[in-house]
């Protein structure tokens, strides 16, 4: 993986930072003498305004404190040597960065501001990419050029070219890297890997959007609702659980009729982790499930979900035509009546 997505990200899109930018006490790696002063970390930030106080401060300890005080999500390819002794004052979050990576490869992605109600609050997050072990000698790594980027558009359009490629690893590692970047901008070429030749790409894919979340990536799951293979099918359905709202309820409830069992079994799964009334008020129709495992199955996801529209079809369950869908009701029925207080 490294590689190829390395070789395609620096390539693509890939912030830099060269050599001699930084004042040298800006990192320090040296042994420090017995008379330094104790290592200390102190860090304020407001609105992406740093001031930031370190001495022989370990670089993942830095960047670990920037991302609980801030929106920043980091993604590291590999472990992040070296110690800090650094004074900055009321610098944008970018520049602190800069500093802070000095000699390193990186890719930043500041997100823009949501714009309306459907944008996830994942999606504003800004997102530091780190390229080690020997990232500095990758290709493309230009050490004095001082390139920078804050867009990745064409990282995404280098991933998606690698989306079509003949190379089935580097397909695997281009849904990775789509994966890493967690912004709303891979949807579409996630999208397109759903129609791969491979039904474990298009699982990968799958699983990718899932993580992604967001209207957008359940509407492109869609796709892998209806897929050829019962498998993909299942594995979209389990997916759909962690997710959850209207359009992913509408999807399980197809699956709920799907010809396959395992598709089934998973859509049942679902709607137990989704919960609610709705999932409830769907599981109904597995209580008609040809297959009366599933119908048992039915009645104890209604009871893990709870509430009074999951009692109401857990009374009708009591009338079922198969003994052991009854009893599994009965007993659902009465564990969640001595919940009740």
């Amino acid at each position: 993986m490294k590689g190829a997505l390395r070789k395609a990200a620096l390539v693509a899109c890939s912030l830099l930072v060269g050599s001699g930018v930084v004042a040298q006490d800006a990192f320090d790696a040296r042994p420090k003498s017995a008379n330094v002063a104790p290592r200390y970390l102190k860090l304020e930030i407001s609105n992406n305004i740093v001031t930031l106080q370190a001495n022989h401060v370990g670089v993942q300890d830095v960047l670990d404190a920037l991302a609980r005080q801030s929106d920043l999500l980091v993604i590291s390819h590999g472990p992040l040597h070296g110690r800090l002794s650094l004074e900055l004052e009321r610098l944008p979050l970018s520049e602190v960065l800069r500093r802070i990576m000095q000699g390193r490869s990186y890719l930043l992605h500041q997100a823009r501001p949501a714009m309306g109600p459907m944008v996830a609050n994942h999606q504003r997050q800004s997102t530091l990419w780190i390229f080690t072990d020997g990232s500095g000698d990758a290709p493309g790594h230009d050490q004095g050029s001082g390139r920078s980027s804050t867009d990745i558009a064409a990282v995404i359009a280098e991933l998606q070219s690698q989306l079509m490629s003949d190379d089935r690893r580097l397909r695997q590692e281009a849904i990775k890297g789509l994966r890493r970047l967690k912004v709303k901008e891979v949807v579409a070429p996630l999208s397109y890997a759903l129609s791969d030749e491979d039904k474990t790409i298009r699982v990968k894919a799958i699983y990718a959007l899932a993580d992604i979340g967001g209207d957008n990536a359940v509407a492109a799951m869609a796709a892998a609702a209806a897929d050829e293979n019962p498998w993909v099918r299942a594995e979209t359905a389990y997916a759909l659980g962690t997710l959850g709202g209207g359009t992913a309820i509408a999807l399980l409830e197809h699956a709920l009729h799907d010809n396959d069992s395992e598709v089934r079994e998973a859509a049942i799964e679902a709607f137990t982790d989704i919960g609610g009334g709705q999932s409830a008020a769907a599981l109904a129709a597995a209580l008609q499930d040809a297959d009366v495992s599933l119908r048992v199955e039915a009645v104890e996801a209604l009871a893990d979900i709870g509430g009074d529209a999951a009692m109401r079809i857990l009374n009708q369950a009591l009338q079922n035509q198969d003994n052991s869908v009854r009893q599994a009701a009965r007993e659902a029925l009465a564990g969640l009546l001595s919940d009740d207080p």
